[in-house]
């Protein structure tokens, strides 16, 4: 007989990749993804945010205008020294007692770290259960080269 508050709680999540610097982004791509975390709050979504750290100097933290947008909401911070923060999204994850009902994934880099992180989690979770937001991905035209994964979501028509 399993004890009830051991088990894992169902939870949407958005996952926030590599955001430190607003400066490398495209126009509108910490707006866009501002837009995903007030949605993420709306619908109780755990929030992760990580970072990219090398080993060398102190890491930067996430865009202050990001990390603001998230307020008081409860969120996990991961600091990577990968590429890939998979697998370390899906331990804290684990940690925190969550099992990813869908996972919403924004951030820098999507031909590099996001698409790393991405193909992990869809590996262990089915590419069902993981979409990146195209206009949440910098460089947006990101699809051309992610072309074996279908679920992108469609951006909302206003």
């Amino acid at each position: 007989m399993a004890d009830e508050r051991n088990l894992k709680r169902r939870k949407h999540v958005l996952c926030i990749i590599d955001m430190q610097s607003a400066k490398s982004a495209w126009p509108g791509l910490v707006d866009n993804i501002i837009r995903e975390v007030t949605a993420a709050k709306k619908r109780r979504a755990h929030i992760v945010v990580v970072e990219y750290h090398n080993g060398g100097s102190d890491p930067h933290p996430t865009t202050p205008e990001i990390i603001n947008a998230i307020g008081r909401a409860h969120y996990s911070h991961v600091t990577k020294t990968e590429i890939d923060g998979g697998k370390l999204v899906l331990a804290k994850l684990a940690e925190r007692g969550i099992d990813p009902q869908h996972v919403m994934v924004v951030g820098q880099s999507s031909r590099c770290c996001v698409l790393a992180t991405v193909k992990t989690m869809r590996k262990a979770l089915g590419p069902e259960r993981v979409t990146v937001v195209p206009d949440a991905a910098w460089p947006e035209r990101w699809k051309e080269d992610f072309v074996d994964e279908p679920t992108l979501r469609q951006k909302a028509i206003a």
